[in-house]
């Protein structure tokens, strides 16, 4: 079995955040500097993250946004948001829009995983039902939060009720466990 990490420094970076995020109560027992150090180990994974999924050395980041012809600019297979046609004088948006028809009549059209068929009909509905695409991300965004919330608050607690049980560097032991989950996802995220 063939196994590759897509970016090893990301995985390395968000497994000790990881486990310096649940391990912390062990360590520290003051909740506001918990709070401090936690925000900062979050924005940690955070600007990480960016900086794996977002190539701030490419120059196409920093053009400006009126669309381009493919007679006017090269093409760069490599941009992780292009999508371009073979096809001399059409637009990136032109055959953005038209890609799946330009496949079946044989022109040459990337397609970057991440920015495929999928994401441009969200972004389509969005267009057409902004209101409701909104008020959808909204809920998902407060359903998020509150899932989150709830489930850092379950394993904090059962954290303490090992350690007053008396089970040494009990929120240790789970910051592994944890850490093994984030590896896993990563491994098959990637």
């Amino acid at each position: 079995m063939d196994i590759r990490l897509h970016n090893p420094r990301n995985t390395a970076v968000n497994s000790l955040c990881t486990f310096l995020h649940y391990a912390m109560p062990d360590v520290i027992r003051s909740r506001p500097a918990r709070f401090v150090l936690k925000t900062s180990i979050v924005g940690t994974m955070i600007v990480e993250n960016i900086r794996t999924f977002v190539p701030l050395d490419d120059p196409t980041l920093h053009e400006t946004a009126t669309p381009k012809t493919q007679a006017e600019s090269p093409a760069r297979a490599d941009s992780a948001t292009n999508v371009f046609s073979a096809e001399a004088g059409k637009t990136e948006s032109d055959v953005a829009d038209a890609a799946s028809t330009e496949t079946a009549t044989g022109d040459t059209v990337l397609h970057d995983t991440m920015h495929g068929p999928t994401v441009r009909r969200i972004g389509k509905a969005i267009e057409t039902h902004p209101r409701a695409a909104m008020g959808a991300l909204a809920a998902m965004t407060v359903g998020s939060i509150g899932l989150l919330c709830a489930t850092e608050s379950g394993i904090f607690r059962r954290g303490e009720r090992r350690r007053r049980a008396g089970i040494r560097g009990a929120h240790s032991r789970q910051a592994l466990l944890a850490v093994g989950l984030t590896v896993a996802a990563d491994l098959l995220v990637n």
